[in-house]
């Protein structure tokens, strides 16, 4: 294997490792019938080919949409403008036309988008989000590319959209539209790092990693093993892994909900952007470089020359993915003392926050602590973040656990598996009775797709961009017809849980989806000292099942994991309207938020149990205003329960920040050219 070392050998060598292919082979799972995986696979090969079909057959353009079709409401944000929409003047389309040139100079034509068609993917929010207009979609090959594109966006009084694997669930990393129009005339460019910045290394022999901003969460975990670390892993091993987000975007988010020992993703330790105007009036990028890595040291600085921090973590991203065998870099000794790369003091909040009296949530969008590159939400641009990664317990169990009323859940929650941060759960998620219906009617299909393959497997993500260019084209259900298919689909496929599970949720309608892990200090052993003793007390009251094999512990995730895009499809499916909330409860509050049950069709609750963070969403009829149904439940949220909203999904078009968070975004972003109008701040440049 060829060898090469960073330019002027400025990264210390602590051992050698080879680089790995970011993408893994798919591996379809030894257990249950060869016969059945391949049944699965044909299936969703099947799915792609159908909806070929219907695109073939039912191709029409959107002006025709009847007007019940136009009115229906599915998830989606509030829009708000980010660029200018109206009839284009001559000199302003030479100006884009100028634009997009410079782009391709720096980009190469294959990584600059520039047709309407083609672009609807990124401009349209794949989960939630309108259309948005943009005049390009870039995918920049490296960082120095990035910086000098960020510089030539601004320079034609551009504004700057963010983006990695467009999986957001509040619109705010799409163009937006609206009713605050840009008098500026600003033009948008969404910058897409996902395509050729997938890129991260280990460093301090792999107690650490670092991630250039398109680094996908999945591929990550999945390459802690190749590397030469089984004993490790990344941070976000749960959750929305099968739909492979960034790495930035969870830093930039808070998100991280699942994972209760962890913490939310969170660091100190960042290369990013921020953009203001010097004394003469020229656009300036300030490239903050706290990363604390040896021959990563420089301080800011604007334009990126030879030697530079980005210089090398391209030639460094270069050589991963070219396979070369590297040095594996070191923390600096205040990158180590005095930067966090870990939310270090979760464990300890969530196992002390227990006063009845402590109004205080666990975790919240709108925090205001640490660097910026925290909940930024696009007011900066990130580059490059170090995170730690996690020894791997050497052995875990999953349970599910029903109880007969959630009073009792979190009686256990207390009682059992927050006692104390020695012995802490890996994860605990929660659902209710209608989670649990609206996923066995339209997540089976996912969920077992993804207990086959695999929560991280390219085929999860190659069937994801397959509905995102469908649901993109312009054809009257282009936006539904994927659903629709996938609902229909769900009716043949097998049950989702296994048997014993499925009885419980029959008897019961509160459960608990805990995995607890063993470090060799007992931790697993007084867990269910715990657990055994509580059950004793309260035998009527819950039910305890725990998984036979590994095939089941995967059921389980995949089905918790689903519950987001299954309600989609079952709202498609039934034809009925769907809004989503996201807040923290404080940590001791155990009751439901009071709401008008006039034409609601199912009412899915289901939370990072933990940390009292809650994931609502609810089906009404057709005749339902949702609008004023969700302001309602919003202002419950937060008046009557002393709750934040949102928790981690970001407030994007959806939510207004408070005043404190967004003069903390004003502060990172003064000119207002990077994500401009989200969480409730204005679109117009400087905010005025």
């Amino acid at each position: 294997m060829m060898q090469r070392g960073l330019r002027n050998s400025r990264l210390v060598v602590s051992r050698r490792w080879k680089s790995t292919i970011k993408n893994p082979s798919i591996k379809i799972s030894n257990e249950g019938s060869s016969s059945y995986s391949k049944m699965v696979l044909i299936g969703a090969s099947s799915a792609c080919g159908l909806m070929g079909f219907g695109l073939g057959s039912s191709f029409v353009d959107n002006s025709s949409s009847s007007s019940e079709h136009q009115d229906h409401h599915l998830p989606s944000g509030f829009p708000s403008s980010c660029c200018s929409c109206d009839e284009k003047s001559p000199e302003q389309q030479e100006k884009e036309k100028l634009l997009v040139s410079k782009l391709t100079d720096i980009c190469g034509s294959e990584n600059v988008i520039s047709k309407p068609l083609e672009m609807k993917m990124y401009c349209k929010g794949a989960r939630i989000g309108k259309d948005g207009k943009a005049v390009a979609v870039i995918t920049p090959g490296s960082l120095r590319q990035v910086v000098q594109s960020l510089q030539i966006i601004v320079d034609a009084n551009g504004v700057i959209l963010p983006q990695g694997a467009n999986t957001g669930l509040t619109g705010g990393s799409t163009p937006r539209e609206g009713e605050d129009g840009d008098d500026e005339g600003r033009i948008c460019v969404v910058v897409n790092m996902k395509k050729h910045l997938n890129a991260f290394f280990p460093i301090d022999n792999g107690k650490r990693v670092v991630c250039l901003a398109g680094a996908g969460i999945a591929d990550l975990a999945a390459a802690m093993k190749p590397w030469g670390f089984p004993d490790r892993e990344s941070h976000s091993i749960l959750g929305s892994t099968f739909l492979n987000p960034t790495v930035a975007a969870g830093v930039a988010y808070g998100s991280g909900g699942t994972q209760l020992r962890k913490g939310p993703a969170y660091t100190d330790r960042s290369l990013y952007v921020k953009i203001d105007k010097d004394k003469w009036g020229n656009f300036v990028l300030n490239v903050a470089n706290t990363l604390g890595v040896e021959g990563l040291q420089d301080s800011d600085f604007v334009t990126p020359e030879c030697g530079s921090a980005i210089e090398q973590l391209d030639i460094y991203a270069r050589d991963v993915q070219g396979q070369y065998q590297r040095a594996m870099a070191s923390s600096t000794e205040e990158g180590l003392k005095h930067k966090s790369s870990n939310a270090q003091d979760y464990k300890t909040k969530v196992t002390t926050n227990t006063s009845p009296q402590n109004q205080k949530v666990n975790r919240y969008n709108a925090d205001t602590s640490g660097i910026d590159v925290n909940r930024s939400e696009g007011k900066v641009f990130i580059l490059a973040t170090v995170h730690d990664t996690f020894p791997s317990p050497d052995h875990k169990k999953s349970y599910w656990i029903s109880f007969d009323s959630l009073q009792n859940a979190y009686d256990f929650r207390e009682k059992v598996a927050l006692h104390n941060t020695h012995d802490l759960p890996i994860s605990m998620e929660y659902m209710n009775n209608d989670s649990i219906d609206v996923i066995c009617s339209a997540g089976k299909v996912l969920a077992t797709l993804i207990t086959n393959v695999g929560m991280g497997s390219p085929l999860i993500g190659m069937l994801w961009d397959v509905k995102l260019k469908v649901e993109s084209l312009p054809f009257t259900w282009a936006s539904t017809i994927c659903d629709t298919f996938m609902y229909h689909l769900n009716n043949i496929m097998p049950a989702a849980l296994p048997s014993d599970i499925q009885k419980m949720t029959n008897e019961y309608s509160h459960h608990v989806s805990v995995t607890v892990g063993d470090w060799n200090q007992d931790e697993m052993k007084h867990f269910e000292e715990r657990m055994q003793s509580y059950k004793e007390q309260n035998k009527d009251k819950m039910k305890i099942y725990k998984c036979q094999t590994a095939r089941e512990e995967e059921q389980l995730s995949a089905f918790r994991f689903v519950a987001a895009p299954a309600f989609r499809t079952w709202c498609v499916g039934n034809h009925v309207q769907g809004i989503s909330v996201d807040y923290a409860l404080p940590h001791n509050y155990t009751h439901i938020p009071q709401i008008s049950e006039k034409g609601v069709a199912k009412r899915m609750r289901y939370s990072h149990f933990g940390c009292n963070v809650i994931h609502e969403d609810l089906a009404y009829e057709p005749n339902i205003n949702v609008e004023l149904a969700k302001m309602s439940l919003k202002k419950t949220v937060e008046h009557d329960c002393h709750g934040k909203l949102p928790a981690e999904h970001g407030h994007g078009t959806e939510y207004k920040a408070p005043v404190e968070t967004q003069k903390r975004w004003k502060r990172m972003d003064p000119l207002n050219v990077m994500n401009p109008g989200i969480g409730g701040t204005s679109a117009k440049f400087k905010y005025q």
